[in-house]
């Protein structure tokens, strides 16, 4: 985007969909500097590096179209400390928001019969770890194949510990084994998870490694898709703030391709305001978007056709249904009681 000035009463600073985080505070001192020539103040004073960058998405409106479903997901994120056993520490933060019990066994809210696909963007120590999981359907009308992501998990370090990654392995398997998810395929994003990718493989998954950052491919296509208006997903602010912060970022020696990265010299804000039109939580980070593009990619590539059609509305009638039959539940349950 090209900069420019802002004076006190200019519309973008009262618009909410503006990105205050790009706005600078300059001293009086600096005005005339900055007003003569704006670019290059921005270089010299602002501490931008003369090595260009452009936002990936410049339209936010394709973000909020996006999470404008009744979709489920953990809207902040989760940790899983290295000190508690890994057996269920996911799983079980998770349950009761993806998960319903039915004659003593756990069912996914949410068409638990089509094939998932679950990508991990892992981390150890200071990053965030984002688990996503999608699967495909097509659009009632016109038949276009669109991509559902079922959940977008950050799991943040809690300070002085590390993100316990057996429990990583732990979850893959408890999604399938507890959640009795059919996972068709599931991707890491490193070399540095050949372990659990070893031994996930034992345990008949099927695994792939595929990085966000060696190509530009699974970026390029997941904004296609939000683009042409075929991915769905329930809130998260993590990937919210996360697809905010994606650049395409030039080489400082002018040679080689750009690429897809964010500003990696601020950290990931990961704690703040969690209000969905005003928070930063997810800001220069790209963990979380990393794994849904991620998990598209091995979707698209591992799934032929798709047979569902996707319908909003039958998740909404799913769960004012769900809502009265507790009702009901909770209504014999209250009569047995008074009975006895």
């Amino acid at each position: 985007q090209t900069p420019k000035v802002l004076r006190p009463y200019d519309p973008m600073l009262f618009d909410k969909d503006t990105d205050f985080t790009k706005i600078i505070d300059v001293p009086e001192s600096l005005r005339n500097q900055f007003e003569m020539d704006l670019v290059k103040s921005i270089k010299d004073f602002a501490g931008i590096p003369s090595g260009s960058s452009d936002s990936l998405i410049n339209d936010y409106s394709i973000i909020e179209r996006m999470f404008d479903t009744p979709l489920k997901n953990v809207y902040q994120n989760i940790t899983a400390s290295t000190q508690k056993e890994p057996q269920r520490l996911i799983f079980d933060q998770i349950v009761n928001t993806f998960f319903r019990k039915k004659a003593d066994k756990y069912e996914f809210y949410y068409k638990p019969w089509i094939p998932r696909y679950l990508s991990v963007d892992q981390s150890y120590a200071t990053d965030v770890t984002g688990i996503s999981m999608c699967h495909k359907e097509r659009l009632k009308e016109g038949g276009a194949e669109v991509f559902i992501v079922d959940f977008t998990i950050p799991i943040v370090p809690i300070s002085g510990d590390k993100i316990n990654l057996e429990s990583i392995r732990c979850f893959i398997k408890e999604l399938r084994d507890i959640g009795n998810l059919h996972i068709a395929g599931v991707s890491f994003d490193q070399f540095q998870s050949q372990n659990t990718i070893q031994n996930l493989e034992r345990d008949g998954f099927t695994v792939k490694k595929i990085s966000v950052d060696i190509s530009d491919g699974p970026y390029l296509n997941l904004i296609s898709y939000m683009n042409q208006g075929r991915v769905f997903c329930g809130k998260n602010i993590f990937f919210k703030n996360n697809l905010k912060s994606l650049q395409i970022v030039k080489p400082k020696d002018g040679k080689g391709k750009p690429k897809i990265d964010h500003d990696s010299t601020k950290p990931q804000i990961v704690e703040g305001d969690p209000t969905w039109d005003k928070s930063f939580i997810g800001r220069y980070g790209k963990d979380v978007s990393d794994s849904v593009a991620a998990s598209i990619e091995l979707c698209e590539s591992l799934y032929p056709i798709a047979q569902d059609n996707w319908d909003p509305k039958e998740l909404v009638e799913a769960g004012n249904a769900e809502i009265e039959r507790e009702k009901a539940r909770e209504k014999v349950q209250n009569s047995i009681k008074f009975m006895f």
